[in-house]
Parts: C-alpha cells; structure tokens; sequence
C-alpha cells in the first residue's frame, strides 16, 4: 500500500468511529402539518398541527458499543499501519543516506587513486623516454591509469545511484 492509501484508510477508520458514535444520539425532528378538510361540516375547515418527534433506541442488547468497538479497533490499526509506514520510509531514509555518503567516500577515493595512477603514469613515461625503464612498464602504468579511470567512472555512477535512491525515498523530485 502507498501512503496516500494508508492515510485514507485511516480517514476512513475516523469517520467510521464518529458514525459509530452518532448512533448514540436521539433522533429529534421538527414537524408541521396543515390539513384542509371539506367533507364533514360539523369539523373545522382548516386545521394545523406543530411537533416535536424522538426516537431512542435505549437498549439495544449492546449493538451499538459492538459497533462503536469494532469501529475504534479499526482506527487503531489504522493508526498502526501509518507509524508502521512512517518507520519503514524513516528507515529507507537513513539506509540511502548511508549508501549516498558512503558513494560519495568511495568517489573521492578513486579521484585520488585516479591522480596517483596519472603521477605514476607521467613518472614512468619520464623513465621510459630516458630509458631507465622498459616499455613494459610504460604500458603497464598507462593500463593502472586506465583502470582508475574506470574505477572513478564507476565510483561516480554509484553515486549517481544512490543519490536517486535517496530521492525516491524522501520523495524528491530527481533533477
């Protein structure tokens, strides 16, 4: 169930324990009542009448507090369900954020890593150039830097990913 649901099941669990509540009411109604009559002579024409009417159910062999249980125990799970919901995106919340920081660590890391291997690289192509080094170990550095642009690439999606994850979980828009 979405939260939209939940929330207007709960509305509902109210609304049913107010109706289970009004049961205990009087019903109190207003009457008016005019009668032309002009088949008896010996009977006023014209007549009126003016009243009150109530009705109360006083014993209904506990009917209504049935009901009126019945009602408020479907609010209370109502109300369950809405702090069971409230944990679990609480929850989801705190896991995304997590997740998002901990991206967010492992892209600076491999930014680092990435300039390590671009130092190690120029390094080795320095050596290779005066020919202190083979070619083997040119390529080699060149292929470390390939790897931790890669690694960078993939530290970046991560993190792309776990910030729209945190998004759908705080209920933001992704941009």
């Amino acid at each position: 169930m979405n939260c939209l649901a939940i929330r207007a099941a709960a509305d509902k669990a109210r609304q049913g324990v107010r109706i289970a509540k009004s049961d205990y009411i009087p019903d109190v109604g207003a009457f008016a009542q005019y009668t032309y009559q002009n088949g008896a002579p010996f009977l006023p024409h014209n007549n009126g009448s003016i009243g009150l009417r109530m009705s109360w159910n006083v014993f209904d062999w506990g009917k209504r507090s049935a009901t009126l249980g019945e009602a408020e125990a479907r609010q209370t799970q109502a109300e369950e369900n809405i702090e069971r919901l409230k944990r679990r995106v609480a929850l989801q919340v705190e896991k995304s954020y997590r997740n998002l920081e901990l991206a967010k660590e492992m892209t600076n890391t491999a930014r680092a890593a990435l300039e390590q291997a671009r130092e190690s690289r120029r390094l080795d192509g320095d050596r290779y150039i005066v020919g202190v080094s083979l070619a083997s170990g040119d390529w080699r550095a060149k292929a470390g830097e390939a790897s931790a642009q890669a690694n960078l690439l993939r530290a970046d999606l991560n993190y792309l990913l776990a910030k729209g994850e945190l998004d759908v979980a705080t209920g933001a828009a992704p941009k």
